[in-house]
């Protein structure tokens, strides 16, 4: 069974059937989102904060540290490592029997001449563009771990709060100097991880506080809830954003709120989702996350170059 990468069901978990729905539906459908965004379509400013930060926020929800440094290294080099070289060169092959049947058609942008720099550009960029955000969680898992410990001690939910706020003033400060870091750099993903890290500690807090109130609060007021939040998050995200690209400066001039808002968005929809039922489909695509991920820019690239006049 595939499952996006961090997701881990504990006995709380496995218990609680209603939480573990509502985040497969969160998951399925922010990679909808990412699928319709990577098709050209429009959608408004919202969305954008819930499209890829809702993944990072999920990782910190069902991150699980491990116990060995050794262990944890080698569930995120299978879970994330592998399936980026894996598709990352698939796609590469894809391009390279494009380019050799009819350039013309080829819609990614190429060089005049393919060589061996060109290949290995393609696999770091990369030429399948959707995986940027592999290389990113694994930079906020690495980050993420000795700070998941936060939530096993005395008092840690308010540590984990300041850690929180720190965490965002730093991405955020990356986000607004995003056009002075050198492309090396952007390519590593190291940026984006940084940018990904104050997600997925909110990812934690939510997490807990899911286990505080989800089972005390009546069904009935999560719709008022929810709705309530979605319509803060409307009103407050008026801009896009482009994590990718480790540009949060559409967010007015103060990228920091890009994490406020973020996290108001995710609240907004899993109040909603946690009213749903499990939803076969949904979750189907959920367990399937990784494959789509890898998958669905080379379906777009070949019906382009299919169907393109």
């Amino acid at each position: 069974m595939t499952q996006f990468p961090g997701y881990a069901v504990s006995s709380h978990m496995s218990a609680a059937r209603g939480q573990i729905a509502s985040l497969h539906f969160m998951r399925a459908l922010c990679l909808l989102l990412v699928m319709w965004d990577h098709l050209g379509l429009p959608f408004v400013p919202m969305i954008d904060h819930l499209e890829v930060p809702g993944f990072y926020i999920m990782s910190g929800m069902l991150f699980k540290a491990r116990d060995s440094w050794t262990e944890f290294g080698r569930h995120i080099s299978k879970r994330l490592i592998w399936p980026y070289f894996k598709y990352a060169i698939f796609f590469v092959v894809i391009l390279l029997i494009e380019i050799w049947i009819d350039l013309s058609r080829v819609h990614i942008g190429i060089p005049e001449e393919i060589k061996h720099t060109t290949l290995a550009y393609w696999l770091v960029q990369p030429a399948n563009y959707p995986l940027w955000m592999l290389k990113a969680l694994v930079w906020a898992y690495i980050l993420y771990r000795p700070l998941s410990r936060l939530f096993s001690v005395k008092n840690g939910l308010w540590w984990a709060f300041v850690a929180f706020v720190l965490a965002s003033v730093i991405g955020s400060m990356i986000g607004a100097n995003s056009s002075r870091i050198p492309m090396a750099l952007v390519y590593s993903g190291l940026p984006q991880g940084l940018q990904a890290l104050p997600l997925m500690v909110a990812g934690g807090i939510l997490m807990k506080c899911r286990y505080f109130f989800i089972d005390k609060i009546d069904w009935r007021w999560l719709l008022p809830l929810g709705l309530g939040l979605v319509s803060l998050a409307a009103i407050l995200c008026v801009g896009f954003i482009s994590m990718y690209k480790c540009d949060l400066g559409t967010t007015e001039s103060f990228p920091v709120l890009f994490y406020l808002r973020t996290v108001v968005v995710f609240s907004g929809f899993l109040c909603l989702a946690e009213m749903l039922p499990r939803i076969t489909p949904m979750e189907f695509l959920s367990r399937k996350s990784i494959e789509v991920l890898g998958l669905h820019a080379m379906a777009i690239e070949l019906g382009f170059f299919i169907f393109a006049s």
